[in-house]
């Protein structure tokens, strides 16, 4: 994997810019496949292509990646709070331990993303698509997840407290051990959902959609009416 150096980066990076300006001259950012720890990016990455990069550690808080292309990047230990992420491609991209608080994934195609150990507290995901998913021991304290397809992704650990899954396909997820109090699982698929031992105070289910015999393991602490008047935490408040 080639280094980039910070003078050639800065000359593709003014390229990059008028490319996104629309302005003759302009090239667009491609990156891929290169070593690009320790650079700075500026304030705007929209659109680059960043593919299978190792961006590992960088610091780019507020970074504006939106369309841009991290399809098997290496992010982990990152910080990039408060960037824009949306409509980007994020497939089998790694952000173990990053730092991705108040950040925008909106529209994010993001399958086979491993997010272990991150940090995205109250980040913005409406509409996204992370099918087998890793959000293992992740903090998704009011992270919004409305409407996300979420099919298979595993919260196992991960603190959610007061997060919004409304409208959003979890079929086969597991929340197994996870604290989930507060959160809101309003008008959600979550067929075949593992929730064994996870924390569960608060919670609402209104117009979930629930398989047969989801819930009952040990373990779950469960406060709620079920919406279709089956009990499926085993217990009724």
């Amino acid at each position: 994997m080639n280094k980039v150096n910070k003078d050639d980066l800065e000359k593709m990076l003014d390229k990059h810019r008028l490319w996104v300006e629309g302005k003759e001259g302009g090239e667009r950012l491609d990156l891929s496949g290169k070593d690009l720890r320790g650079l700075s990016f500026g304030s705007n990455l929209r659109g680059a292509d960043l593919s299978n990069a190792d961006m590992t550690g960088v610091e780019a808080p507020a970074l504006k990646l939106k369309q841009a292309d991290l399809n098997k990047t290496e992010l982990d230990e990152s910080n990039l709070k408060g960037a824009n992420l949306s409509e980007t491609q994020m497939n089998d991209a790694t952000f173990i331990g990053a730092d991705l608080r108040k950040a925008n994934l909106d529209k994010t195609d993001a399958t086979a993303a491993a997010l272990s150990e991150s940090d995205l507290s109250e980040v913005k995901n409406l509409k996204c698509r992370i099918l087998a998913g890793d959000f293992i021991r992740a903090n998704l304290d009011g992270a919004d997840f409305r409407n996300c397809d979420l099919r298979g992704t595993i919260f196992r650990e991960a603190d959610a407290i007061g997060a919004d899954f409304s409208g959003a396909d979890l079929e086969n997820a597991s929340f197994e051990n996870a604290n989930l109090t507060n959160a809101n699982f309003e008008n959600c698929n979550l067929k075949n959902v593992d929730i064994c031992g996870a924390k569960m105070d608060g919670i609402n289910f209104e117009g979930a959609i629930i398989g047969k015999g989801w819930g009952a393991c040990a373990g779950i602490h469960c406060m709620w009416t079920p919406p279709h008047g089956d009990d499926p935490c085993g217990q009724r408040p």
